[in-house]
């Protein structure tokens, strides 16, 4: 785990001798900071080349979904209610094998970014 982080301080410190010998210990914190880092570091090496293809999938799932807003609202649609949209976005991104959660609130104040001329209606 360490030499996989090329942690060098941490390396000077324990390649001197039998760990068990010198009754060396970890703190807790220390141990759960090391650990952090190492799963980290596992994280980012195994998901590199997916992270691309599903930044570009999902780039396309909202391409498609204010392309279809713009066609609804050249039909004559100009209200929509945001759980329909968000179930849209969410179906279109586990078609293309996106496992993600959309939050309701941000899919909302990106499209209202594309569509500067549309506004948020609220009832209640």
């Amino acid at each position: 785990m360490i030499t996989e982080l090329n942690d060098t301080q941490l390396l000077t410190r324990i390649c001197g001798g039998d760990l068990m010998a010198m009754e060396a210990k970890y703190h807790l914190s220390c141990m759960v900071k090391l650990r952090n880092r190492h799963r980290s570091l596992i994280c980012k090496q195994s998901q590199v080349p997916d992270d691309i293809d599903s930044k570009m999938n999902e780039s396309r799932a909202f391409v498609e979904l204010t392309r279809y807003t713009e066609e609804a609202v050249t039909s004559g649609t100009h209200l929509f209610k945001l759980s329909e949209i968000h179930s849209f976005h969410v179906t279109r991104l586990e078609e293309l094998n996106i496992n993600k959660q959309v939050n309701k609130t941000r899919l909302k104040d990106r499209l209202l970014e594309n569509f500067p001329e549309a506004q948020e209606q609220s009832y209640g």
